[in-house]
């Protein structure tokens, strides 16, 4: 359940309001921003929003392998580095709602863009990730009750591989581990 719609109150005006704000982590060198704005009368709101992070491997508080080798020719970790733990993301989201006494209806546009994310856990990383949805929602508050109608379409178009620091293949020729 994302956030309701905001709305100014009956005879405040225009409501506008923002938000920006980052992180970094020296771990990782992991860092991100977001913002969001919205500008609203009483019966109209529109709002954006992004966010984006990224992040390499983490390190781990000491050396916890005996090897550096990752599997992959040429590619090594150090002892103390968390292989598999890096990541991008992009989201962005746009709102648009309108409500007139007691009916509310609302859209919202999403995109996200998830170049890579791996996956210490797993055999496989997720190395490319486009997803595209949109949220149409109808309320309305009868004297009966509430009816709410919704219809959500989303496309996700992804890509799974093995990140550069996972051994791809199995077997004696893999080399030490």
């Amino acid at each position: 359940e994302t956030p309701a719609p905001e709305f100014a109150a009956p005879g405040q005006g225009l409501l506008t309001q923002g938000e920006v704000g980052s992180f970094y982590r020296s771990n990782g060198d992991a860092h991100g921003a977001n913002l969001s704005a919205t500008v609203a009368s009483d019966r109209l709101s529109l709002s954006y929003s992004a966010a984006t992070a990224k992040a390499d491997n983490y390190q781990a508080g000491g050396d916890f392998k005996t090897s550096t080798a990752t599997g992959r020719a040429g590619h090594a970790l150090p002892l103390d580095e968390v292989g598999s733990t890096a990541y991008e993301t992009r989201n962005q989201t746009l709102g648009l709602a309108f409500k007139e006494g007691r009916h509310l209806v609302e859209a919202k546009l999403g995109v996200q863009d998830v170049p890579y994310q791996l996956y210490p856990n797993q055999r496989m990383d997720m190395l490319d990730n486009q997803q595209q949805r949109i949220n149409l929602r109808y309320q309305g508050d009868y004297d009966w009750g509430r009816l709410e109608a919704r219809a959500y379409h989303e496309e996700v178009d992804h890509f799974m591989d093995f990140g550069a620091d996972k051994r791809f293949y199995y077997g004696e020729a893999s080399g030490p581990g």
